[in-house]
């Protein structure tokens, strides 16, 4: 019995020492429940550069959305789509408050109620009207890369969307 718990033990010994050298997390359990556990640092770089590459991607979206609202701006020749909203109200961009990158899809947000057929109606005039400025107006870095847009209510939900 002396012999078996010793070989046990100078297993577990031999694991410990391996695991040691390769950074991974190693559990070694025998009969005499002697147990070893490494701290595993792997994982956690792992994490953390996932992590900063979710938030350069963030980042970057942000960016674009900058781009996309400071273009959108410069294609009405304003400085905020409030004055839009103050010179006509019936226009949709005076009730842009929002814009997100999402992949190729540039996602308008109007402070609408997509319940209202009036208010759901400037959501489609608004995503038919950006999408053909995006088509048919001068090439622009900020926009070169839209492939939908998507205008959504000020809840995130779709009001209606229009391939570029």
């Amino acid at each position: 019995m002396k012999k078996a718990l010793s070989l046990i033990a100078a297993v577990t010994l031999a694991l410990t020492m391996t695991a040691c050298d390769g950074g991974d997390t190693t559990t070694v359990e025998d009969d005499a429940t002697m147990t070893t556990t490494v701290e595993n640092t792997q994982d956690e770089n792992v994490q953390a550069a996932d992590t900063e590459a979710e938030q350069a991607e963030a980042e970057q979206a942000e960016d674009r959305a900058a781009g996309y609202e400071s273009w959108l701006k410069e294609q009405f020749g304003v400085e905020s789509f409030t004055e839009v909203l103050m010179n006509d109200p019936s226009l949709w961009a005076g009730y842009i408050n929002g814009f997100e990158a999402n992949r190729d899809r540039m996602h308008v947000r109007l402070q609408v109620d997509r319940n209202d057929p009036a208010d759901e109606a400037l959501g489609e005039q608004a995503a038919a009207a950006i999408a053909s400025l995006i088509r048919t107006g001068n090439p622009d870095p900020r926009v070169s890369g839209v492939d939908w847009v998507v205008v959504d209510d000020g809840a995130g939900v779709v009001i209606a969307q229009e391939s570029v």
